[in-house]
């Protein structure tokens, strides 16, 4: 970019400046293309998006940023592949997929074998309740956390008037400046900022907006 490409054009092969950056193994790279305008949604021609060769490369620290700046997990590539599949490990698996799956996952996992319960009818009834109690207390998408990439590093809660500031990451607002009033660093990376400024990150906002839709709707239904 300092010799004039733009964070969105293809530099090399059909590669966005953002691949190439998680391609460097960079953390700051990534944040530094994001920072400039790169879309971190972006695909190649065979339909991977930074964050297939983020989970292929195992580089848990660059799918965190990759999601935290509004990378969809959900995506197929041209083949019908999602980012999961590529997953060298669990600790990936789990992050991409979110809390959600993963409490849907133990709650799958908790229910007995057809044939223990067909030989134990006691054991039957009590393992229903329990299982009932459970699926109570998981819920059905109505109380479940937000997706990670929703959530603020600072507040570990859903983003309140999403903002980017100059390490490209996003952050609450009230948060980020709250921290800015006794720091001049980043508060995920610690490295030295070179401004305050702060960006609206009005796609992040609108993706809570939706979020809350659907949990709101999930609730009435």
């Amino acid at each position: 970019m300092a010799c004039g490409a733009t964070a969105t054009e293809t530099l090399r092969g059909d590669k966005t400046p953002l691949h190439l950056a998680v391609e460097s193994g960079s953390v700051e790279a990534v944040q530094l293309v994001i920072r400039h305008g790169a879309w971190v949604n972006v695909r190649k021609s065979n339909g991977e998006t930074a964050l297939f060769e983020a989970t292929a490369a195992g580089r848990i620290d660059i799918v965190k940023a990759l999601l935290q700046h509004g990378a969809e997990p959900g995506l197929q590539n041209n083949r019908g592949k999602k980012p999961t599949e590529q997953a060298s490990s669990q600790e990936l698996v789990e992050l991409l997929q979110g809390p959600k799956r993963r409490i849907e996952s133990r709650a799958a996992s908790s229910q007995p074998s057809a044939q223990r319960l067909a030989a134990n009818p006691a054991s039957t009834r009590s393992r229903a309740q329990a299982l009932e109690h459970n699926t109570q207390s998981v819920g059905t998408g109505n109380d479940l956390e937000p997706p990670i990439h929703l959530i603020c590093p600072l507040t570990k809660a859903l983003f309140e008037d999403p903002v980017v500031a100059a390490d490209g990451i996003t952050y609450s607002r009230a948060a980020i400046e709250e921290w800015f009033r006794g720091h001049d660093t980043s508060p995920t990376t610690r490295a030295r900022l070179e401004s305050k400024i702060l960006y609206p990150r009005n796609q992040k906002h609108l993706a809570v907006s939706r979020w809350l839709g659907t949990k709101a709707a999930s609730r009435e239904s």
